[in-house]
């Protein structure tokens, strides 16, 4: 084994860790997940859904079970796309390709959530693969495997699928030489399909709510910021790839007709395969920056440095802040991620200007990974100490009144219809504790009044941006 291959599976080595790690120590988050589970609960209608439905929830584990298909499946299509890649882009290509996607932060983070996310994406980024191989080798196999991958992506994310494959057809039709074998493909005939045979046995989730990344749940401008920040540890070779894509546009190169449609239908679809394709991207320009007619180096080094300077104000705020959010361990956890994160990336610059291959490669690629893992191992236990409240009230709850009389838990949430508390319900107490709508006082402390009530709130200031598991809450047992 040379020593590429041997960094090449040690860095997807730490990308499935990654994706499993610490992922029943990080409490359930509102909105997507929380939808999902509950829907794995209560009417388990969409294929994520009913494959939770089937997981042990009893177990001390439960949440890791839970979160488990989710990163199992981004695990199946890196190892689908590689082997499947290779045909069309090449060892080098797909490799570089997959070690930057494992480095950037929203896919691996997509993973470790249960949300129809990474189901998305494995179907979209998989369903487009496979256009692209019938395109190539125009046999039954690509064609019949096109079509249940496509329909897969209908029923997850109906609106996204269509959008993204619609508006990718639609541009290769007009700029790929191979329109012909597009047209007997037919992918729009295809998206018609899915869409009227789900339609109409009511399994389609138009507003896609149990997906954090989608239109009916994100924002347009929250979608491509985080875009954005998820792949700024690439910002030279992300400026580099679109400046070489404008100009081979010209002369009509096929590589760049297929990627440039790609992340453009992507971005208007709202599709999260647009880190799939960008990964491409980013993977071609870190293999061509090395060649000698490489005419973008410059492009490189000036998004490398800005990056850098960026990386070192955000090291020198967050530590700041994590010394005055939680003292002492708040600023040796923020200053060792931001260490790890920073050095690599100084490390890369070094090789760039120096021209060292290894350089670049190892410290672009493992300052992302690297800093992931030790987000998990040093901050999110701090940020947990802070969100965990709610599975600790849940215990304090059946370990007071007992799981009987609990299961007469009514909870008072002043803002979100469907809160992870009722989740917790069901794993601790075996039912979905009723909501009353009733405004609840920011004042409110943790406090016991009787044995027949327990209150629990939480200041609501501190912590900006991860306090949705300190909004104040009014647990009652009774119906007191």
């Amino acid at each position: 084994m040379n020593k590429f291959k041997l960094f090449f599976t040690a860095s997807m080595m730490l990308f499935v860790i990654n994706l499993l790690f610490a992922n029943d120590m990080v409490t359930v988050w509102d909105g997507a997940e929380t939808a999902l589970l509950l829907q794995s609960i209560q009417n388990p209608h969409t294929l994520p859904s009913f494959i939770l439905s089937l997981l042990p929830v009893e177990s001390g584990a439960w949440l890791f079970w839970l979160r488990l298909p989710g990163a199992i499946l981004i695990i199946l299509a890196c190892l689908t796309f590689y082997q499947l890649g290779k045909k069309l882009f090449g060892q080098d290509y797909s490799q570089y390709a997959l070690m930057v996607l494992a480095a950037s932060f929203m896919v691996v983070n997509t993973g470790k959530i249960a949300t129809t996310d990474s189901w998305a994406f494995a179907t979209q980024w998989l369903s487009w693969l496979l256009l692209l191989l019938f395109l190539k080798q125009p046999i039954l196999k690509w064609q019949l495997l096109f079509y249940l991958v496509l329909g897969l992506a209908v029923w997850i994310q109906p609106l996204e699928s269509i959008l993204f494959m619609s508006v990718y057809s639609a541009a290769l039709y007009f700029f790929h030489p191979k329109k012909n074998l597009l047209i007997r493909l037919n992918p729009m005939a295809a998206l018609l399909g899915a869409t009227l045979l789900f339609h109409f046995t009511n399994l389609l989730d138009w507003q896609s709510q149990t997906a954090f990344w989608s239109i009916g749940s994100s924002g347009y401008l929250k979608f491509i910021g985080l875009s954005i920040l998820a792949w700024f540890p690439f910002l030279g070779f992300i400026i580099s790839g679109i400046r070489e894509m404008i100009n081979k546009w010209k002369r009509k190169e096929e590589l760049t007709i297929i990627l440039a449609s790609g992340l453009f239908s992507a971005l208007i679809g709202h599709s999260i395969a647009f880190h799939g394709i960008l990964a491409l991207v980013v993977g071609r320009q870190l293999i061509s920056y090395f060649n000698e007619k490489f005419p973008y180096r410059p492009f490189v080094k000036t998004g490398a440095v800005l990056h850098l300077v960026f990386a070192f104000t955000m090291a020198v705020i967050l530590t700041v802040y994590g010394f005055f959010e939680f003292r002492g361990v708040g600023f040796r956890a923020a200053l060792a991620v931001t260490t790890v994160y920073w050095m690599p990336a100084f490390m890369a610059v070094i090789g760039m200007y120096g021209m060292t291959k290894r350089y670049v490669v190892v410290g672009t690629v493992w300052g992302g990974l690297l800093a992931t893992l030790l987000f998990y191992v040093q901050v999110n236990p701090l940020i947990e100490s802070r969100r965990g409240v709610v599975e600790s009230v849940f215990e304090n709850l059946v370990e007071d009144h007992g799981p009987s009389r609990a299961q007469s838990l009514h909870l008072d949430v002043p803002a979100s219809p469907a809160p992870k508390e009722q989740v917790y319900g069901q794993h601790f107490l075996g039912t979905i504790p009723p909501l009353v709508n009733q405004e609840i006082s920011s004042e409110i402390k943790l406090s016991r009044q009787d044995t027949s009530s327990l209150f629990l709130a939480s200041d609501s200031t501190g912590l900006a941006g991860w306090n949705d598991g300190l909004k104040p809450i009014l647990y009652r047992v009774d119906g007191r």
